[in-house]
């Protein structure tokens, strides 16, 4: 870990090194949780490729913001757009906004259109989660265990990588999904999904990532100052 953080601070260097007096702009890799990649952060993307036409920008989409905050560490992009903030000490964070999600089912759900849910109910649900993966410090880092479900690993859960595969699932009507509300809007215009008044909480903080110290770079800047001004227009 030493030896990686070291060569990837000398690169750093050189790529800081080479922008003084240059007006060639670098591309800026960013890595994201797949959930995140809706019209917030797609409008600040082509902001910033608007303002910088010489830069490309590379994307490395995730479902788990460990991969993204590792992705950050390894300099395999430049920032990365993550749930919660990560405490490792060679990362720097700011937060970007809180999320809002939502428990959905399909209309003939049994949970569907009812005035009150109770915890009971939904631990006996068949739930279409994300797959669980462990941090080295034992922390679940899928988004169902950071809005904290307290006992998520007992409760029916059946673990699915995709969302798209998710929603639709849960159209068809084989269990219940927490899902951002930002990618279902359109499901739920057209019936196709409803929400589930349940007493879980209901927004987890968005942070962007960056390797402590690196040197980012004027597009990549700019990128930044792009998510906070939109995060801005859509709270």
């Amino acid at each position: 870990r030493h030896a990686e953080i070291a060569v990837v601070s000398i690169e750093g260097a050189r790529e800081a090194a080479r922008s003084v007096g240059s007006h060639r702009h670098r591309d800026v890799a960013i890595g994201f949780v797949d959930a995140l990649c809706d019209s917030w952060f797609l409008t600040a993307c082509r902001t910033t490729s608007s303002q910088y036409p010489d830069v490309q920008l590379l994307f490395r989409s995730s479902a788990q913001s460990a991969q993204v905050s590792a992705d950050v560490l390894a300099a395999e992009v430049k920032l990365g757009l993550r749930y919660h903030c990560d405490e490792d000490p060679q990362l720097e964070s700011a937060w970007m906004m809180d999320d809002e999600l939502v428990v959905v089912c399909a209309p003939s759900h049994p949970l569907a259109c009812r005035d009150v849910v109770t915890i009971d109910e939904l631990q006996r649900a068949q739930w279409l989660d994300y797959p669980k993966l462990e941090n080295s410090a034992g922390l679940h880092v899928n988004l169902t265990e950071s809005l904290l479900f307290r006992g998520v690993g007992k409760w029916n859960s059946t673990p699915l990588d995709s969302l798209y595969a998710r929603i639709r699932l849960v159209e068809a009507g084989f269990g219940v999904a927490l899902v951002r509300r930002a990618n279902i809007r359109a499901q739920l215009l057209e019936g196709g999904l409803v929400v589930v008044k349940a007493p879980l909480p209901h927004r987890v903080p968005v942070y962007v990532t960056w390797r402590r110290g690196a040197y980012l770079g004027e597009a990549a800047e700019f990128l930044m100052r792009c998510l906070t001004e939109h995060r801005s227009a859509k709270n």
